[in-house]
């Protein structure tokens, strides 16, 4: 306690010297968290389908009325999960989103929304971000329907319950739906927009839905619970897995059977899955360099203060040694006098992140806390208490105890 009680004294006397390495080790912190954070961002979105996209298989876009056959003539002709299987060469799975023929009421008046339904496996493999509630658990249960929505302006809350109207196979009618969550705003969704940035990878899965942007309200169901409800729902994107022996000539007798059902777009699925890695890859190279390169001027800066810092101080180890301090006691007290630092920093830079989505122009930073950015933060720690150690070491080391007594105009 004593050498921790004194690693603190020195916290004081060099007030000046020490705010410049914390605020240098806190933006270093930052950086770096910002730039791991890039990077996995990236592979977030791929890993919950990773095995999908890996396999065998399709992954298609439908319009908003896909349908058997070259004309619609009723909802009853709308495409869905189970024409899959029936329709196709023995697909071992499905990955898909919907269009819902929901209508939401507000004070007995149908509003606009847009509706989309998950599968059951969709919902299993991928959980939004939510600000408020939860997600879909698979349950199959038609008792109560549930929906997770957005930010709205009608008011709609987690635990309310809205009338909805569906059209149905058989009936229209009007069930009260609770609502269990709701979307955080900007929330990365799969399969609600058909979107290309021309790379054709895991990424056109996915769209950023913010209300603020749409002004219309997104309502997400479950597709199981609708489909219980003989509902009609209309494929709108899906993800196709097939049997590891299935031929390339059944796949591209699949695509053309797709597009009859109104495809606006199918691809193979090991297609997306090598231009997804190929992205990874260059996303990687952009980032690393410039990871490298903080983490190396975070040692070398370490290195130079804490040099300029040692020799400031050698009268303090001297009056230390005078006092009956030897020289690996004071080495020990600039190990605890480096923590304190490097905690602070650590300690300030994750507060700074935390909040950092209520401060304007920073509310679109994302930070993934996973165990990369652990590692990254725990790396530069110990390259910044190494370099902070290494002069003190270095200096003292070549002294005699008179030489620094000297030095220290003692």
């Amino acid at each position: 306690m004593t050498l921790v009680a004194t690693a603190f004294k020195e916290l004081k006397r060099h007030i000046v010297m020490n705010l410049i390495t914390f605020l240098e080790l806190t933006i270093s912190v930052i950086l770096v968290c910002v730039m791991v954070s890039a990077v996995m961002i990236r592979y977030k979105y791929y890993e919950p389908f990773s095995d999908v996209y890996s396999s065998q298989g399709l992954y298609c876009e439908f319009s908003v009325a896909s349908a058997k056959g070259e004309n619609m003539e009723s909802m009853e002709d709308f495409i869905a999960d189970d024409d899959i299987f029936q329709y196709l060469h023995s697909p071992e799975m499905i990955i898909s989103s919907n269009r819902a023929m929901a209508f939401p009421l507000v004070e007995n008046e149908s509003v606009p929304c847009y509706c989309y339904s998950y599968n059951d496996e969709l919902i299993k493999r991928y959980t939004p971000n939510l600000s408020d509630g939860k997600w879909f658990d698979n349950s199959r249960s038609a008792d109560t329907l549930k929906a997770v929505v957005s930010e709205n302006e009608y008011g709609w809350d987690v635990g309310d319950k809205i009338p909805v109207t569906f059209a149905c196979n058989g009936w229209d009618g009007i069930i009260e739906v609770e609502i269990i969550g709701k979307l955080e705003n900007g929330t990365k969704l799969p399969g609600i927009m058909h979107s290309h940035d021309g790379e054709n990878n895991s990424n056109m899965f996915f769209s950023s839905y913010d209300y603020k942007d749409e002004k219309c309200p997104l309502v997400l169901f479950s597709y199981s619970q609708l489909n219980e409800k003989k509902v009609f729902q209309s494929l709108y994107s899906a993800m196709i897995k097939y049997p590891s022996d299935v031929t390339g000539q059944s796949l591209s007798d699949d695509q053309r059977t797709i597009s009859s059902f109104g495809s606006l777009f199918s691809m193979k699925l090991s297609e997306i899955n090598k231009n997804s890695i190929a992205y990874f890859k260059v996303q990687i190279y952009n980032y690393l360099p410039i990871i490298i390169v903080v983490l190396l001027l975070t040692l070398v800066s370490s290195i130079s203060i804490t040099a300029l810092s040692t020799r400031q101080r050698l009268k303090d180890y001297g009056i230390y040694y005078v006092c009956g301090l030897k020289w690996k006691s004071c080495c020990i007290v600039n190990l605890f006098y480096s923590l304190i630092i490097t905690v602070s920093s650590v300690f300030c830079a994750t507060v700074l992140m935390i909040f950092s989505k209520y401060i304007p122009k920073l509310d679109q930073t994302v930070i993934l806390w996973n165990i990369w950015v652990f590692i990254s933060v725990l790396l530069i720690s110990i390259l910044f208490i190494i370099g902070s150690m290494m002069m003190p070491l270095i200096i003292i080391g070549k002294n005699t105890p008179k030489e620094v007594l000297a030095k220290g105009g003692i």
